[in-house]
């Protein structure tokens, strides 16, 4: 697997999870069905070495308000769901009070986190752990993917069968934005944003402003799993040809590139088509 697709379904994953924890829970990470904390302490063991973090609640010292631990690098962790000024605030308190023999502390809101940095405290996003991610050899993102996949339960998550997902998508690949052929398109921006929205909801499981949500890609079986992710390089090639050519709010696409837009809807209503059939559902989009 090409290392950028690597990066990207990382990413995407996290998306979704993020997604499914501002929906579904408000502010325990008790309300999801796994534990975020062990994720980003098998991520950063991955990152930092085997056995580097530990989790401070199961260690034989008491450390409030702490979830991770590095006491090599005197470096602490706490994982929460919104990192905002009092939540931040009151952990900083609790690690002050208490003394710790520690260096730094870091508070990671994986959803949502309030700027913060001084000399020992800090406060981060996911990106925290992404930015460490990207800059990892091509086989260390393969671990890191497949232990993401291993460990979020998306089954749990998102309920729906592949069969039912697939349908979600066909809805929204069903549309003008698609069946057109470019010289007979509507609005650039028009045909664009449905485009963006399906590729958005194929890759993460849900789109900004619609109440959809399903599993992200790296949650269906084979071979659906890879001819969804040829569906997504399409639209995204398709993206990428308009943006190329946009100036200034108005595209000028040549006649190959036209042609080339056409090939790629083609494409992607063909797949779509096929995968249809072969799950046996009744409904085909036309040209």
């Amino acid at each position: 697997m090409e290392e950028y697709s690597v990066m990207n379904h990382i990413t995407n994953l996290f998306s979704f999870l993020r997604t499914h924890i501002e929906l579904y829970t408000k502010t325990s990470l008790n309300d999801i069905s796994f534990s975020l904390e062990t994720l980003i302490m098998d991520l950063l063991n991955k990152l930092d070495g085997e056995g580097s973090w530990q989790n401070a609640n199961v260690n034989t010292t008491n450390y409030p308000a702490i979830d991770l631990i590095n006491i090599k690098d005197g470096h602490a962790i706490q994982v929460t769901v919104n990192a905002d000024s009092s939540k931040t605030k009151h952990t900083i308190e609790q690690y002050e009070k208490q003394q710790f023999n520690l260096d730094k502390i870091t508070i990671l809101g994986f959803v949502h986190h309030t700027k913060y940095k001084r000399d020992n405290a800090q406060t981060v996003g996911i990106e925290y752990i992404t930015k460490r991610i990207k800059v990892c050899s091509q086989d260390k993102k393969e671990e890191i993917l497949e232990l993401i996949r291993k460990s979020i339960p998306l089954q749990i998550l998102s309920p729906l069968s592949d069969s039912d997902c697939f349908d979600i998508i066909l809805s929204r690949l069903d549309r003008s934005a698609l069946r057109d052929n470019r010289y007979c398109e509507g609005s650039y921006e028009d045909m664009v944003r449905g485009l963006k929205e399906t590729k958005e909801l194929i890759t993460t499981g849900s789109t900004q402003g619609l109440e959809i949500r399903i599993k992200p890609i790296w949650g269906y079986v084979q071979p659906l799993q890879e001819e969804l992710s040829e569906i997504e390089y399409a639209i995204s090639d398709i993206i990428r040809i308009c943006n190329k050519s946009n100036r200034e709010g108005l595209v000028y696409l040549s006649q190959n590139q036209t042609i080339k837009i056409d090939q790629l809807k083609n494409s992607i209503i063909h797949r779509t088509n096929e995968i249809s059939k072969r799950l046996n559902k009744d409904r085909r989009i036309k040209r």
